[in-house]
């Protein structure tokens, strides 16, 4: 099953959302919780490479089974399609279209594999980056970020974007909790092993990193402020044939081999064993299919032409996005009550609608638990259209209602004569 495109970037520079693919995959969800696995990074450092292995890890459950990895002559491309050279081979965001469902604490959880465009390409702009990764980042629970050897100071102010968009939120919203889940930096053929062991000896090596002062101090101080969680992994070198061959695609388990094999167990076990996944949340809240849609849809709009976009309008995007949510929820919460008492019987008028003003005020409920980041006045104008949806459904319901008791006289009186001639 290969990746599907849900962003693209045009030979000019310019944003283009694939909103149909995204609501596609999203839409087969069958649980509420979505947990998102999103990998960016420079270009030609094997990111899709190691999205495969995240891939056979849930299909195979690897969290309990201990054989997921799989036999030597198992091939290694599975879901990304990924090569070697000297031109980037994803162009923009792919997700896998498959969604994995594993237990998190009792409850479902929808796990979704993301693969960024290589950023840092010869087509690729400044501004074309900071907003791919401004994209990844509102899409993801847990954003990888992929380096080669170390990480500099540079690397970073692609985040820069999605920074200061974090900390005005954090400013404008009466919410406490921060706007990104977990951050991981994952540094590949790391070269000193002895000031920093492999694996978890990320932690400290990134720790130091975001505490030197060099120009961009501002944006190592924001990533604190904007992810709840940041940490570290270091890769140690695979073995020449992976590093240099040109066949990827003929790869087997078998050349991945010693401590290569040992570290990609161990970092796919680190973010996708159930006990560590991360859940999406927008602003200390799960966040829905329809709210992942609407959220990106919005600010999507904002950078279709290539250029960076104004926190303010990105405040404004999120705002709206959440209101277009709590309509959804607050519509479908009505509807469902409605649903449940035409659908075994035929109420009277009264009934209806008194059946109505109960599940009206169920849906204000729903609506105002949700709308929490806009204005009162801003509130209250979409919650207007909630009512105006509902008022429409309900009066779409006393008619269908007054339709099939009419159907059941008609077919009651024409059963009359036969009955009384019997």
């Amino acid at each position: 099953m290969e990746a599907k495109s849900i962003a693209t970037i045009t030979a000019d520079g310019k944003f283009e959302l694939n909103i149909c693919s995204l609501t596609e995959i999203l839409h087969n969800l069958k649980c509420r919780d979505l947990a998102i696995v999103s990998m960016a990074g420079v270009y030609r450092t094997g990111k899709s490479f190691m999205l495969n292995f995240f891939i056979r890890y849930l299909r195979e459950k690897g969290w309990e089974n201990k054989d997921w990895f799989g036999p030597d002559n198992m091939k290694i491309q599975d879901g990304f399609k990924w090569k070697n050279g000297s031109k980037a081979h994803t162009l923009g965001i792919f997700v896998c279209p498959e969604i994995f469902y594993v237990k998190k604490n009792g409850e479902k959880v929808g796990v979704l594999i993301v693969d960024t465009q290589g950023l840092f390409d010869s087509n690729s702009s400044p501004d074309t980056n900071v907003n791919l990764m401004s994209i990844s980042a509102l899409l993801s629970s847990h954003q990888i970020l992929n380096f080669q050897r170390k990480v500099c100071g540079t690397d970073l102010e692609h985040l820069q974007l999605s920074l200061e968009y974090a900390l005005a939120a954090s400013r404008s919203f009466p919410v406490k909790e921060k706007s990104f889940q977990k951050l991981t930096f994952l540094v590949r053929d790391w070269p000193n092993p002895d000031e920093h062991k492999f694996g978890q000896g990320g932690d400290e090596y990134i720790d130091g990193i975001l505490k030197n002062i060099d120009p961009i101090q501002q944006v190592k101080k924001s990533i604190h402020s904007g992810f709840e969680h940041v940490n570290g992994f270091l890769m140690c070198r695979p073995n020449e044939k992976i590093d240099v061959n040109g066949t990827f695609e003929d790869l087997q388990n078998s050349d991945i081999t010693g401590s290569f094999r040992e570290h990609i167990i161990m970092l796919v076990d680190s973010v996708l064993n159930p006990k560590n996944l991360v859940v999406k949340k927008m602003f200390g809240q799960p966040i829905s299919a329809n709210g992942l849609i609407n959220l990106i849809s919005e600010v999507s709009n904002n950078i279709k032409s290539g250029k960076q976009p104004k926190i303010e309008t990105l405040l404004e995007s999120t705002i709206k996005a959440n209101n277009a949510t709590a309509l959804q929820e607050a519509v479908l919460k009505y509807r469902c009550l409605l649903k449940r008492l035409v659908a075994s019987s035929l109420p009277t008028d009264d009934v209806l609608r008194i059946q109505h003003e109960k599940a009206i005020k169920q849906a204000e409920k729903v609506f105002y638990s949700m709308a929490t980041i806009g204005t009162e006045s801003q509130n209250k104008d979409v919650w207007n259209h909630v009512e105006e949806e509902c008022k429409t459904y309900y009066e779409f319901k006393k008619e269908e209602i007054r339709l099939r008791k009419a159907t059941t006289r008609k077919s009651a009186l024409e059963k009359a004569p036969k009955i009384l001639q019997w």
